[in-house]
């Protein structure tokens, strides 16, 4: 039924042991400027695209109810299904007409996720059920004010920890998105590829430094007041440090309350750390990657982006003993591997999906940011692999 948020409310339908289920289906719309995927392109929504994406999307609805094709196969809770079963189980979760490209995002222990919104300059956070909590700050150089906020982390406290990469500044907000102050580290981080904070009150960043303490090394620890305390973990393997300088150092994820796992690019692997920086586990991620000398072209001071290499990933982890890697650029595949390097699964990944967010263990669900007729929205998607 058609509520007034233009909206149709999500369904299901039991046959036999199977469950055949439709989540919530946005009818709204956006303007302005939004991610055009991993090419980092933009394309320009207007009204005119707005009102073609709504009538597509009522008639693909009519036909879909008329012909039955509504209906998708959802495995019960604690069978295993195959990527393919799991990406087509996403439900809709966010259709924000104010939601933009999330270029930095973390999960709370709650579910709820934080978003560093582009090209709007702002940040927001959602509730595990995709209500905006709040939404904060506005282009300029102010307090609570940013050029481009770039990377959020969440603190144990709920509080947030902002990196704004054209200002090359951190901004703490409190649990409610209030400002509190503008810190600055000791050691200064390029283009950080992720930040971590972590239970004991660390915060650990990953990306290159010419800073002599840690510039032979990917990822760079730091208290709760942004003092440098040391750094640890292998950089790409590039002799070139102009490349080293753009495509980054890797990113950085929780592994346990004990330790975290670095996502390295070149090779492409993941590293598990304790959080003492001691090396515990080493595995490659199977599946083929370019090197990064044809991931970008340099010509004089320009930079130019190939979208046609297979980059490497983030590597999410869906169990202590499955994660979920995979390729962006000319072929987006999705690769489901276990601790020790095996192939469980493979396929590729869904043309409107731009990133993942994140995993929230809780429910056993993925955040997944996406594009469906340039409209952003943010969907969720049940994890049925064990």
């Amino acid at each position: 039924v058609c509520g007034g948020d233009s909206r149709l409310t999500a369904f299901s339908v039991w046959v036999g042991s199977v469950r055949f289920s439709v989540g919530t289906v946005a009818l709204g719309g956006v303007g302005g400027q939004v991610g055009g995927g991993d090419s980092g392109d933009f394309a320009e929504v207007g009204m005119v695209g707005r009102k073609r994406f709504l009538v597509r999307r009522a008639v693909a609805l009519v036909a879909a109810v008329v012909f039955g094709q509504v209906a998708r196969p959802e495995r019960l809770a604690g069978q295993p299904s195959t990527l393919r079963e799991m990406f087509g189980a996403a439900q809709v979760t966010v259709t924000d007409d104010e939601l933009s490209t999330p270029l930095g995002f973390d999960v709370f222990r709650d579910g709820s996720v934080v978003l560093a919104q582009f090209p709007d300059a702002r940040v927001a956070k959602y509730s595990a059920a995709g209500k905006l909590l709040w939404r904060v700050g506005r282009e300029g150089s102010g307090p609570g004010e940013y050029r481009q906020p770039y990377r959020v982390c969440a603190l144990p406290d709920e509080s947030v920890l902002v990196f704004d990469v054209r200002a090359s500044a951190w901004t703490l907000l409190g649990p409610d998105g209030a400002f509190k102050r503008t810190m600055r580290p000791d050691l200064q981080i390029l283009n950080p590829g992720s930040l971590l904070c972590a239970p004991n009150g660390s915060i650990y960043v990953s990306g290159v430094t010419r800073d002599p303490r840690g510039s032979r090394f990917a990822i760079h620890q730091f208290n709760a007041s942004l003092k440098y305390q040391k750094s640890f973990g292998e950089l790409p393997d590039t002799d070139d440090r102009q490349l080293l300088r753009h495509i980054g150092a890797g990113t950085l994820r929780d592994a346990n309350p004990q330790s975290f796992y670095h996502v390295r690019i070149a090779p492409y692997e993941l590293v598990r750390y304790s959080w003492s920086g001691a090396l515990q586990s080493r595995v490659s991620v199977p599946i083929r990657v370019d090197p990064p000398t044809a991931w970008q072209t340099f010509n004089g001071g320009s930079v130019k982006s190939n979208s046609a290499a297979r980059r490497p990933i983030t590597v999410i982890q869906l169990s202590p003993n499955r994660f979920l890697g995979g390729t962006s650029g000319g072929s987006k595949q999705r690769v489901l591997f276990d601790s020790t390097g095996k192939v469980l699964d493979e396929a590729p990944t869904p043309a409107d999906w731009t990133s993942v967010v994140g995993f929230d263990p809780k429910s056993a669900t993925l955040w997944v940011y996406t594009e469906p007729d340039d409209v952003p929205e943010l969907v969720r998607v049940p994890v049925r692999i064990r």
